[in-house]
Order: C-alpha cells, then structure tokens, then sequence
C-alpha cells in the first residue's frame, strides 16, 4: 500500500528522491506544521530487530552534528518495526545533477567543496563517518548554498558491528583503496571520497571509469592510479591530497576545508602558486612491487654545451691568417731584393695577439 501517515505524524505528499537506500519522501509534520524529509534509514536485507534499534541509535548520533552545510535530522522514528529518518528538507539541485550538464568551473567547485569539508570535519569531531559521500549526497541550492546529506548510513568511528550480514554500504566508485580492499572505513575514506567528488566535478567524469559491475569497479580502484585531470586548474594539488593512494598521508578533512576555503576566497587568483607544489600522488602508480623496478640507468654524461666562442673566433683566425701570409709575403719580396734582415730590427707590429680571458657570456674550450 502507498504511504500516507509515517509514524502517525509525517503526511507524505510526494516523492523527491531516491537512492541506494531507498526512497525520500516529501512530507508535511502535522505537529509542527512544516515541510520535511523522511526516509527509511539503516536496515539491510538480513539484519535483525537488534540490529534496526542499533541504527537508530547512531542515528540520533548523527542528529547530534549542527552544521549549517549538513541537513539537520530533525527525528527518528519507529514506523511498522523501521526506523524512518525525519530531516530538513533543502530545495535544491544535487551536485550529480550539475555535473550531468558538464564540468564545473573550479572556483565554483572549490566554493562547494569547502562548504562540504566544514560538515564533514565537524561529524569527524563527533566520531561520526558520512561513508557515502558522493556527488548524489551535496545538494546545491541558492547562492550554491551546499549541504552534505544522507547520514542515513553513517556509522560511529571504530565500530565493530558495521555490517554483521557481511554487505558493504556506500557507493563503490567513491571507495578509498583502503575500502575497496575490504579495511574498516575511517575519516580518511571520507576524504579520498570528498576528493574524488571534487575530481568528478570539474572533469565532468568519475575519477574511475565506469566498470561494468562493482566488484570490477573496486579491482580498478584497489589496484590502479587515477588518470591526471585535465581541467582542475589550482584543484589540482587539493585533489591530490585527498585522493593520495596512502591514507596515512592523505589530508585530514580540517585541512581540506581550509585550503579549499582559501582557495575559494582567493577566487583563483593565486592558481599558479597552489598548483606549483611537487605533490601529485593522486596520479602516481599504485604501489608498484620494487622487485619488478627495472634498474635505474647510470646517469649519462651531460652534452657540452654549445660553443659559441669557436664560431666568433674562426673568421679572426683567417684575418689573422691571411695578415701573416701577406706579411711573409712582403718579407720574401723585401729579402729578394736586398733589404735588411728583419731580425736585426725592430719586432713588427703584425706580432702574434695577445690572448684574452673568456668574457662571462662564453663557454671556454679546452
């Protein structure tokens, strides 16, 4: 049967989305009388009733992050044995819309993704991980007002009970390397995530092309380098931060709001000196086996470089040449006709030159 009434209170009207984890319904609370979001959260085929109050409990954990870029979770209620969560509803396009028309200019994405960075590094504060941010979870609405949603999936930092059925949840083609091998998700996955949204975002394409099934898309992941964006402009160093294969070098979600704010504030004006830095490792090789390195060749002597001393010299070698010639022509003449010996005599002028030190501009010969 349709819905009507969630939870004797929340009248739906219509249906305003709908993801992995089911559909979001627009509703209206007759108690306080506006408009919400509703939607089924946290049950996965197989999971019991133990495992039902369990996320509803971290539910309400999320409910605790108050954060004007993340969709306030107004309620969590219990419909027909389900939990059901109550949250803000935002008017307003997802950044996976946005992108379905083509690559966003970087200022504007660096502008969306700090707002996003603040959320998520406040719920990282509170213990809390997104573990399915992808461009689908940003809503943009007016003045690009964006807000990061659906903690419907969120788990408590260092839980052990993340999946007793043994599913992943999230979208596999945000997954860190770390995720896609099968690790426990942590702050970090959410930035390599965060990361791979902003490298969707201005390349208009996902980080990895699309594979033909998950699994496919998690080998991919786990085992190959992202291919260098070609229209991140002064993201570039950003998304590598966030997108390095090693977590444990990869930038926390405090540092990533903080650049990309700057970067936004700055309108791109300094887009040469962000982008300058020697740090790249979105786009080096996946962990590449040292046994398999090929040897590093011996270094090859440096070509000398161009002499151009030798190319002004050689026509003053002839002029020089020549003077002789003329000169010992001119003695031959002179002692064939009986003049004095020039070797009693005074030295010639047409003497050999004195040498000069090469001038700063000239390579010198040796």
């Amino acid at each position: 049967m349709p819905l009507e009434v969630i939870a004797g209170r929340y009248r739906v009207e219509r249906a305003v989305g709908k993801g992995g984890m089911g559909t979001v319904w627009l509703c209206h609370d007759e108690v306080l009388h506006r408009v919400v979001a509703v939607k089924q959260i946290g049950v996965m085929p197989g999971e019991s009733a133990d495992d039902a109050r369990r996320a509803m409990r971290e539910a309400r954990t999320a409910a605790a992050l108050n954060h004007r870029n993340a969709v306030s979770i107004y309620d969590v209620v219990d419909h027909d044995g389900v939990p059901w969560l109550v949250m803000e509803y935002v008017p307003s396009q997802t950044l996976a819309q946005l992108i379905a028309h083509g690559p966003l200019p970087a200022e504007r994405v660096a502008r969306i993704g700090a707002q996003v960075a603040a959320a998520l590094a406040s719920a990282h504060a509170l213990g809390i991980i997104h573990r399915d941010v992808k461009p689908g979870n940003i809503l943009v609405g007016e003045d690009d007002l964006a807000k990061i949603s659906d903690f419907g999936i969120a788990r408590i930092a260092h839980d052990d009970q993340l999946t007793q059925t043994g599913m992943m949840t999230g979208t596999p083609a945000y997954f860190s390397p770390e995720l896609a091998r099968g690790a426990d998700p942590g702050p970090e996955s959410d930035v390599w995530a965060l990361g791979a949204t902003l490298y969707a975002a201005v390349e208009g394409r996902p980080a990895y092309p699309k594979q033909p099934n998950a699994i496919a898309t998690l080998q991919a992941i786990a085992s190959e380098s992202v291919e260098h964006p070609g229209r991140a402009a002064f993201l570039l160093d950003p998304i590598g931060h966030m997108m390095d294969r090693d977590p444990s070098s990869r930038w926390t979600m405090d540092q990533v709001e903080t650049a990309l704010r700057r970067l936004a504030e700055e309108r791109g004006t300094t887009a040469g000196a962000a982008g300058a830095g020697e740090t790249t490792a979105v786009f080096t090789p996946a962990e590449p086996d040292p046994s398999t390195e090929p040897e590093s060749a011996p270094a090859s002597e440096p070509e000398p470089a161009p002499v151009r001393r030798r190319s002004r010299l050689v026509p003053v070698a002839i002029g020089l040449a020549a003077l002789l010639l003329l000169g010992l022509g001119a003695l031959f003449l002179d002692n064939s006709l009986g003049g004095e010996d020039p070797s009693a005599g005074p030295t010639p002028d047409g003497g050999p030159a004195a040498s000069r030190a090469p001038s700063q501009d000239e390579t010198p010969t040796a």
